[in-house]
């Protein structure tokens, strides 16, 4: 069986927590898009472990890890983190890298940069990770992928046809440009240290297939970010939605079974774009401090919510969610009244065009809240009666079952709802 895992938000939705709790289980869990921009934060056994690249599979021993070659990879990110798991006695696990997956170069980080400072040019609020001019490189025919670390002469020539457009571009910018030389000298210590992940993703899914294993797949960031179906143009650069997974593993888009949506009992965004349910004031910082909501990649702080049924039902339908992983509910804990985004007042579904959404008017259900502490319960029987009135209103709202509900950051605080 494959089941994937997407965020049904705009990222952050604690999708790293949720594919970790369901990797005990599984054999194998495969990345199949994104790139370091992407932060998946762990908890286990109280420590904090934040990924990047890796799968959040990655600290069960058993689990196989893969990353597809939908990923983008910055090699020097990569390697740090590969480090840092073994200096932890954590990396124990098989990890394949997809040969095809394309390599985040020093250029493709500083154009970024450079564009979201020009005043010219709007401004995304990306991460500045060199994602989006990465992506670029991979639809326009120019990348550099993982296999050519290991190949110097190709490596060479491909940098060295590549930059001379980059540096335009560059200068264009009032932003400093690069050599090839000095790119593939700080690509030189990485190469031997990767090289023993290199494999090919897609042989590996069809072997975990004919085995009759079961499989995670794991996305990044969230469904309303999709470069094709998110709010436009305040999105990634790939596809988010669960159909990504069949194209950036490999494999046949029969072959997966199941789609899990990870959605907060609230909602965040970092960056900039619509954002209809944003809240200020009280309720917006008690969101913000409660529930630690900083980027696990930037730090930044994001912009807080109360949850958008509305949102909900349209990721639903573009993702084929068959059921919700509901996270975070312990953050409400303390609000007098929590509020539900039921729809909108001037729209019949979900506009994904961020000049649409700018203009909608929400209309709000709102619920008594509760005092009690139960990010430490033993189980969902324990909730206070009101979180159950409102974890079941979101239930009958975005009409798609919640099978799992998570109240808090440790691996054990996820609980079965539904089978």
């Amino acid at each position: 069986m494959i089941s994937v895992v997407v965020g049904a938000q705009w990222g952050d939705e604690g999708k790293g927590k949720i594919v970790d709790y369901f990797a005990e289980g599984a054999a194998v869990v495969a990345r199949f898009q994104g790139g370091n921009n992407a932060g998946h934060t762990l908890v286990v056994q109280g420590v904090k472990t934040v990924l990047h690249h890796l799968p959040s599979g990655i600290l069960t021993p058993k689990t196989r890890c893969i990353i597809g070659a939908g990923v983008v990879i910055d090699p020097l990110t990569l390697s740090q983190e590969i480090d840092a798991l073994k200096a932890r006695g954590l990396l124990k696990g098989t990890l394949i890298i997809d040969e095809g997956s394309a390599l985040v170069l020093p250029y493709h980080r500083a154009l970024d940069l450079a564009r979201e400072k020009n005043p010219h040019l709007t401004k995304i609020g990306t991460t500045g990770r060199g994602i989006g001019p990465c992506y670029e490189d991979r639809v326009g025919r120019r990348s550099v992928f993982f296999h050519d670390l290991f190949d110097p002469e190709e490596l060479r020539r491909k940098i060295n046809e590549v930059l001379f457009e980059k540096n335009c571009l560059l200068k264009m910018l009032n932003s400093p440009t690069f050599s090839t030389d000095e790119i593939i000298e700080t690509l030189g210590p990485m190469s031997e240290k990767l090289r023993p992940f290199l494999g090919d993703a897609s042989l590996e899914i069809a072997g975990a297939i004919s085995r009759e294993e079961h499989i995670v797949m794991e996305g990044a960031q969230g469904v309303l970010l999709d470069v094709a179906f998110g709010t436009y143009p305040y999105v990634t650069s790939s596809h988010t939605i669960a159909a990504s997974a069949a194209i950036g593993i490999g494999t046949g888009a029969k072959n997966l079974e199941r789609v899990i949506g990870v959605t907060k009992a609230y909602c965040t965004r970092v960056g900039e774009g619509p954002f209809p349910t944003e809240l200020s004031g009280h309720s917006a910082e008690h969101l913000q401090r409660v529930g630690n909501e900083f980027g696990a990649t930037t730090g930044r702080p994001r912009r807080c919510g109360w949850i958008d049924i509305a949102a909900l039902r349209y990721a639903a339908r573009v993702s084929g969610i068959d059921a919700w992983a509901l996270t975070k509910v312990d953050v409400l804990s303390g609000l007098e009244e929590i509020s539900i985004c039921t729809h909108y007042q001037n729209a019949s579904s979900f506009p994904r065009d961020a000049k649409s959404l700018e203009n909608v008017i929400p209309v709000y259900k709102t619920f008594e809240g509760w005092e009690e502490d139960i990010s430490k319960i033993g189980d969902l029987k324990q909730l206070p009666k009101n979180a159950k009135i409102f974890i079941e209103a979101i239930e009958d709202y975005s009409k798609t079952p919640i099978c799992w509900v998570s109240l808090g950051p440790q691996r054990k605080a996820t609980f079965v709802r539904k089978k």
